[in-house]
This record gives structure tokens, sequence and C-alpha cells, in this order.
């Protein structure tokens, strides 16, 4: 059986997975609030998985946010399955389980999601329409 995670990590080497204008409204967004403090250059790397697993440091309590943003990001992905597979790339570079991601990815749409949470989500989704 073909593992197509890391077929899509082959095709990152070869080019982006993440439209350079989404990375880099992801970046203003999440970048020292969701993950630790990273130059752009390897923000856009990891987004494109071509980035070290220990070079990435998701900030305590900040995994239901990584996983809505990373929901998001997905939608922007234009090959046609690997979206799922992005995303389980980039949970293993997080050390978020795919059951959490599974059960909290759309926490941010439901109907008593908290303001900031809320607000968090309109940047992220705002960040994503301005890069197109």
């Amino acid at each position: 059986m073909i593992d197509k995670s890391l077929i899509l990590k082959e095709i990152a080497q070869l080019r982006d997975i993440v439209n350079l204008g989404v990375c880099v409204g992801i970046y203003q967004t999440c970048n020292g609030k969701q993950f630790k403090h990273m130059p752009a250059s390897d923000f856009i790397n990891f987004l494109n998985l071509k980035l070290d697993k220990a070079k990435v440091h998701p900030l305590p309590r900040q995994k239901q946010r990584i996983c809505y943003m990373l929901f998001a990001v997905s939608h922007t992905i234009a090959l046609s399955d690997s979206p799922r597979h992005w995303i389980e790339s980039m949970l293993e570079l997080c050390d978020i389980s795919p059951e959490y991601y599974d059960k909290h990815h759309k926490d941010f749409l439901s109907v008593g999601v908290s303001e900031k949470n809320k607000e968090y989500k309109e940047i992220i989704d705002e960040s994503i329409k301005r890069s197109y």
C-alpha cells in the first residue's frame, strides 16, 4: 500500500503545497501566538512540509486553534486528495493526535463559540480570503 502522506512530502520538495499568500497571512496571525516565534521562511516551509519537526513548537493550550487553522488552510490545497494527507502530516509536526483534530477542528463553527475564538476564526478566514 502506498503511503500518500509520504508522496505528498515528496511533492512538497518539488513545489509548494500551500499558496505563498496563504502562508504569509497565517504567519502574521499565528506566529508567536499559536506557535513559538520562528522566521517567516521557516513558517512557510513548515506549512509546506519542508521543515523538521524539531523546529516546530506549538504553544501550550493552542491545539484547538491550530486544528481550526489546519482545517481552514486545507481548503486552499488544490491537489485532489491531498488536503487530508497534508493535515495528517501537519498534525504529526504539531504533536496533535488525529482523534483530537477530528473532535475539535470544527469547534469554531459552532453556535456557542467564545468571542475570542470567534474573532480568531474571522482573522484566519480573512487572511486566507485576502491571499487570493
